[in-house]
C-alpha cells in the first residue's frame, strides 16, 4: 500500500466519521440515562456528563475542521468543471441528517445501552456505505462552506462543496479537487 493510498483511507474515514459524529453527540445528549458503564475510565473531572458531552461536541467540531485539513490536501486538485445548473442542496441534505437525529432520540429512550449501540453502529455502517457518494457534514456549514448539486453540460450530476454564496445559473469551476467520481471541493 502506498503513502497516498493509506492518506486518501484515512481522510475518507475522517470524513465519514466526522459526518456521523453528530448522530452520536445528540445521542448522548438526548439519553435519559448517562452513559455510566464508560465514566469510570475517564478522569475524574470529566465524569460529570454535560462536561463529558461539552468535551465530545468540541471534539466533533476538531474532527470536522481536521476532515476539511485533510480533504484540502489529500484530494487531487486541478480539475474543472463546467455547470449548466446549479442549485443548493442544503434544504435535501439536512432533513436526512434530522432523520438520524430523531432515529438517535429514539433509542436513546427506548432500548438497552447495548441495544442503542448496536443499532448506532448499523446506522454508521450504513452511513459509511452512503457517504462514498455523497459527503455532508453540517458542521462545515459553520465552517462557511455550502452544498451544491451541479448539472453538468452531459447531464451528469455532481456536488460541489465551495465557500462562494448564492450560485446561480452556469458557473465554471476551476481548481476543483475531487473528492469521488461525484463530489468536488472548491479550493
Amino acid at each position: 500500500m502506498s503513502i497516498t493510498s493509506i492518506k486518501l483511507f484515512v481522510t475518507y474515514r475522517i470524513m465519514t466519521i466526522s459526518s456521523f459524529f453528530g448522530v452520536l453527540v445528540f445521542y448522548l445528549v438526548a439519553s435519559t440515562e448517562p452513559m455510566n458503564w464508560g465514566m469510570q475510565v475517564l478522569p475524574a473531572p470529566m465524569r460529570n456528563f454535560w462536561i463529558w458531552v461539552a468535551g465530545v461536541t468540541v471534539f466533533f467540531g476538531i474532527l470536522s475542521w481536521l476532515s476539511l485539513w485533510l480533504a484540502s490536501r489529500t484530494f487531487p486538485d486541478g480539475n474543472t468543471l463546467k455547470a449548466e445548473e446549479i442549485k443548493p442542496i442544503e434544504n435535501i441534505a439536512m432533513p436526512t441528517y434530522i432523520g438520524m437525529f430523531v432515529i438517535a432520540l429514539e433509542i436513546s429512550s427506548g432500548l438497552e445501552v447495548e441495544k442503542s449501540i448496536a443499532v448506532l453502529v448499523l446506522l454508521f455502517i450504513l452511513w459509511g456505505l452512503f457517504e462514498r457518494v455523497f459527503y455532508f457534514n453540517p458542521v462545515w456549514l459553520l465552517f462557511g462552506y455550502r452544498f451544491y448539486e451541479a448539472r453538468s453540460e452531459a447531464g451528469n450530476t455532481f456536488t460541489v462543496i465551495s465557500r462562494r454564496r448564492n450560485l446561480k445559473g452556469a458557473q465554471a469551476f476551476k481548481n476543483l479537487r475531487k473528492i469521488n467520481e461525484y463530489t468536488f471541493m472548491e479550493q
